[in-house]
């Protein structure tokens, strides 16, 4: 349903502006209505920019009450195995797991 209220909202930028309007300034039209959806109080997320680019992440004033449930699952460090399975498969892509094995010299399990 929300999507089609997006929809209305580029379809009547389209419609009122006097020149054709880019791609970048629909998005950017889009971003904020998001934003302004997102600040209100009761959403939990808000709309944020990281490394480039948009996602939705909890608000940070919830933050302190999430981060002992949900902070810790980014502090875990990869074994070196999985980070030399990770590695074939970013250079090898696309690539099978036995691939991989053979590659590795490793069973996967």
């Amino acid at each position: 349903m929300e999507l089609k209220k997006e929809t209305a909202l580029v379809e009547t930028i389209l419609f009122l502006e006097s020149e054709p309007v880019t791609e970048k300034a629909i998005v950017q039209k889009c971003i904020e209505n998001l934003k302004e959806k997102y600040n209100d109080e009761a959403t939990g997320i808000e709309l944020a920019m990281i490394t480039g680019g948009w996602t939705l992440v909890p608000k940070t004033v919830y933050w302190e009450q999430l981060k002992e449930r949900y902070g810790e699952k980014n502090s875990g460090k990869l074994s070196k195995s999985a980070i030399e399975t990770l590695s074939i498969i970013a250079y090898s892509q696309p690539v099978t797991r036995g691939e991989i094995e053979s590659i590795r010299g490793v069973s996967a399990d």
